[in-house]
């Protein structure tokens, strides 16, 4: 008797790098709607009236995407406002006044913050918020300024002892700099803000914290925060010193004489494997000559929430492949500093295909390493710790694997996983309530 599966290879190679990069999950970085600053021209008091516009793209040229859209208010937001929207295949929806029109803010209210968009399907989401009441000499009507922030995926964030930096920040009686951050795990991080000068030298810091989901702003961060009323060609190195959270930086570049201001965007990963994400590779023979399953880890900021595949056990003379998932919602596996991890759990629900009932017990042991191309390699290893009936033999039954995985997807909970392909059925035991698709 043998039953063997084969699994779809996967690509181990960096994902293409978009200007806008379509994403699961994206923020936008700074959004808001309320009266700003005001002026006195002619005699007439002239106030600044601030709106946000995005735009959101669903590439599929078949799946519908279901997008909820989450107001992250300048406080911690464990529960923010959200609203729920449909973009349809190749579709462009546009929210000309987002604020007023889809969340409903009043005309005399000012809400302030950051947007987290959330997908079922990747989506390109883009944003511009801006002065509606600029007026013009010459011209009748009032326009509009302002800047283009192009949403981030999440997967971009940095985490504990990660950096990124904003580089381009001033700060004269021509320039000034906000800088923005927003947090995107769900966690308290407290992070360390340096100033360093055109050579590389540290200047001056400051340390802060952000809640959960929260955004915060810092208005000429140069001179209220670090220091100094006179520097230009300034870096901005932020790092994540505690918590379990993570973060996304930002910042403006505005002209004191015009108002215009010019977004800086932070340092990322650009062509290197995201450090979160859906996973997916080969589980293979210890001696790497032959495929034996395969593998998907769902990376978070928090650890491994969720290991999916399937792999083979050898029973005496037949092979059995088994699905080898397993979700952990309470305690994610851990990521050392070093991206090394381990897992021992054991699944005690495998069923004949046929006549059905329970019939093993395996303990699956998991190890792994990120590697300095953001791949996993690690070994993977069973033992069948009870079996009945006609697969009696397998008690006992050992076996070890190696196995690596590379960047799939930026959204850890995709679906898919392993793809299997067979001639044969069944391929796999299967648990009640799970398929190997």
């Amino acid at each position: 008797m043998r039953r063997i599966a084969s699994v779809l290879a996967v690509l181990l190679a960096a994902p293409a790098v978009f200007a806008v990069t379509p994403a699961t999950e994206s923020y936008l970085l700074s959004i808001g709607r309320g009266k700003g600053a005001c002026v006195i021209v002619g005699g007439q008091e002239i106030c600044a009236q601030w709106r946000t516009t995005i735009w959101i793209h669903n590439p599929s040229a078949s799946q519908p995407a279901t997008v909820d859209i989450f107001l992250l208010e300048r406080k911690a937001n464990p529960t923010p406002t959200v609203r729920r929207v449909s973009v349809q295949p190749g579709e462009t929806r546009h929210f000309p006044d987002i604020l007023l029109d889809t969340f409903g803010v009043a005309e005399n209210t000012s809400v302030y913050g950051a947007f987290r968009v959330i997908s079922d399907e990747e989506v390109v989401v883009a944003g511009r918020i801006f002065d509606a009441n600029i007026h013009v000499v010459g011209k009748g009507e009032a326009g509009s300024a302002g800047q283009f922030f192009a949403g981030q995926p999440a997967y971009q964030a940095v985490a504990a002892d990660s950096a990124t930096s904003v580089m381009g920040l001033a700060q004269s009686s021509r320039w000034r700099s906000n800088l923005f951050l927003v947090e995107t795990a769900g966690n308290t991080v407290t992070f360390l803000v340096e100033r360093l000068d055109p050579a590389g030298v540290v200047r001056a810091s400051f340390t802060d914290t952000l809640g959960v989901r929260e955004a915060k702003q810092y208005n000429r961060v140069l001179e209220t925060r670090l220091g100094t009323a006179s520097a230009e060609n300034q870096r901005l190195r932020i790092t994540v010193t505690e918590g379990s959270g993570a973060l996304l930086a930002g910042a403006s570049l505005i002209d004191n004489y015009s108002g215009d201001p010019s977004t800086l965007a932070m340092t990322t990963l650009g062509g290197a494997i995201p450090r979160v994400g859906l996973f997916e590779g080969l589980v293979r023979h210890a001696t790497a000559a032959s495929v034996h399953g395969g593998v998907g880890l769902a990376v978070e900021n928090a650890g491994i929430s969720r290991v999916e595949g399937i792999a083979d056990i050898t029973c005496g003379d037949f092979i059995v492949s088994l699905d080898l998932g397993e979700v952990f919602p309470a305690e994610p596996i851990q990521l050392d500093g070093a991206g090394a991890f381990g897992a021992t759990y054991t699944i005690d629900d495998y069923q004949d295909p046929v006549g059905g009932g329970a019939v093993l017990t395996v303990e699956w042991t998991i190890i792994g390493q990120r590697g300095g191309t953001g791949v996993f390699t690690g070994t993977l290893t069973s033992l069948v710790t009870a079996a009945g009936g006609e697969y009696a033999t397998c008690l006992g039954a050992g076996d070890f694997h190696l196995w690596g995985a590379g960047w799939r997807a930026a959204s850890p909970h995709t679906s898919g996983w392993i793809t299997v392909q067979s001639g044969r059925s069944p391929v796999v035991l299967r648990r009640p309530g799970r398929s190997v698709r």
